[in-house]
């Protein structure tokens, strides 16, 4: 008997060090998301990986490195048979296909050395997009250079050209630099359920002109579930109006409710312990210990967590002379509410509250 009571009390300690456990992971995931001074040291830990994709590749690019250098040297010894006419434009065309080269072998160490290392999905998207226009913008300079030997005459083109694309594309130019914002402070980033306006849902894709979010919940729903549509929004809207992040990673739970109407005569000690109990039952059972670990991060902002409860809570809101509100106020994951609402609607529903004269409904 005493055996099997250290055995029980065993698993039970087991079971709290593995609740511990997956909490601190999340925990540490967070502070890796909020701040990057963890990630540095996580990124110079990781393995490089090395596909043979890459390995060709870099191979290629430092062949034609070889090559045209060259080629370089060669014309200046005299030792290439080019016709008069073409021996100004000849060195610019060489060099300029020089920085090509070094420009693509330089975005694929990149890839091989920075963006291979990173896990997160939603840091990778954001730096590639971030290298993808710093390739774009060199390559249209060096295209630039090799097509204009003179500088001058092409900054005084590009000048006006800018000028004329300015007064045409002033709501593109805004929604770029609303890109550059959402890079640099990351308001949101894929995989966070956002609202920006009337328009809510998970982001999905970070744009340089748009954002995509997968809508979830809409005028013509009333469940949090997602409608099977998407929403592509300028980002230049996230500059004019406020943005709500249900995903903030210091903590991702939100705090739902289920709304039930009763009257004076109820046995409300019953019904608050009998709500309480049903709400347990369909939330993690890990939870409570990662809102309090979350919590105690919390402690060094400015954000006050005396109403941050761990805990389903019952609150009871009278509305008249025969009727009283019942509030019950749980934490939840964003991604979650809707399927934990809808359990516990059902089970409040079924709940045979009727026993003791006790009348239930959500509209009054």
């Amino acid at each position: 008997m005493i055996m099997k009571k250290q055995t029980d009390k065993s698993h039970d300690q087991g079971n709290v060090n593995d609740t511990q456990m997956n909490a601190d992971i999340d925990i540490d995931n967070a502070l890796d998301d909020v701040y990057s001074s963890t990630k540095a040291d996580y990124h110079r830990k990781h393995a490089v990986k090395f596909h043979t994709r890459d390995k060709i590749e870099i191979f290629t690019y430092l062949f034609l490195l070889i090559a045209l250098m060259l080629l370089h040297f060669a014309f200046h010894l005299d030792q290439l048979p080019i016709e008069e006419k073409y021996l100004p434009v000849f060195p610019r065309v060489v060099v300029g296909c020089t920085f090509l080269i070094l420009l693509a072998l330089a975005s694929c160490l990149c890839n091989v050395f920075w963006l291979n290392a990173i896990d997160e999905e939603a840091e990778k998207h954001n730096l590639k997009q971030a290298i993808k226009i710093i390739r774009n913008s060199s390559l249209f300079f060096i295209l630039l250079s090799i097509i204009y030997a003179d500088w001058y005459t092409a900054f005084i083109s590009l000048g006006i050209l800018s000028i004329v694309l300015g007064f045409a594309l002033q709501t593109p130019i805004l929604s770029f630099i609303a890109w550059i914002y959402v890079i640099v402070r990351r308001p949101y980033k894929i995989g966070d359920t956002i609202q920006v306006g009337e328009d809510s849902g998970e982001v999905i894709d970070i744009d340089y002109l748009d954002t995509t979010i997968w809508e979830v919940k809409n005028s013509n729903m009333n469940a949090d579930h997602p409608s099977g549509r998407i929403i592509r929004f300028p980002n230049s809207n996230i500059l004019s109006t406020s943005i709500f992040n249900y995903s903030w990673a210091l903590f991702p739970y939100i705090y739902d409710e289920v709304l039930f109407y009763t009257d004076y005569k109820a046995p409300l000690a019953e019904i608050a312990a009998g709500l309480k109990e049903i709400a347990h039952k369909n939330i993690p059972a890990d939870q409570p210990e990662k809102i309090r670990s979350y919590k105690k991060l919390l402690l060094n902002s400015k954000i006050s967590t005396e109403n941050i409860n761990e805990e389903p809570e019952v609150i009871f809101k009278p509305l008249d002379g025969s009727t009283i509100q019942i509030v019950l106020l749980y934490p939840v994951l964003t991604k979650d509410s809707g399927r934990i609402k809808n359990a516990i609607t059902h089970a409040i529903l079924l709940q045979n509250f009727n026993s003791e004269g006790v009348m239930l409904h959500q509209q009054e």
